[in-house]
């Protein structure tokens, strides 16, 4: 199950948000270099650029984020999961079955 906090991180309730399976696991490696360049361990994710997959509007803005993330001269180790949504049907509750005292015998 996805969750999300209905608050506070840590502090809150979490909240169901989808019913989910983790697909894959990959692992995505991202080096500043000493010139400052940013340089990804992959740049496609099933043929789609990466910054794509991962919410960017170019690979600049991209590189522009993990240029203030990653310190340079370092190389960090990252995980992304890909997920699949599970075919769950969220049903309602049932509504309580109540039979009115007149249809009990006790009125009549």
């Amino acid at each position: 199950m996805l969750y999300n906090w209905s608050g506070a991180a840590y502090r809150s309730k979490q909240e169901d948000v989808a019913a989910i399976e983790v697909e894959e696991v990959l692992e995505m490696i991202v080096t500043h270099d000493r010139d400052g360049g940013i340089v990804f361990g992959r740049d496609k994710i099933d043929g789609i650029p990466i910054h794509k997959t991962e919410g960017f509007d170019d690979a600049g803005q991209m590189q522009e984020w993990f240029a203030k993330v990653v310190p340079i001269g370092k190389t960090v180790e990252l995980a992304l999961m890909r997920f699949r949504l599970l075919n769950v049907r969220v049903y309602p509750p049932a509504p309580t079955q109540r039979t009115p005292q007149h249809e009990k015998g006790g009125d009549k």
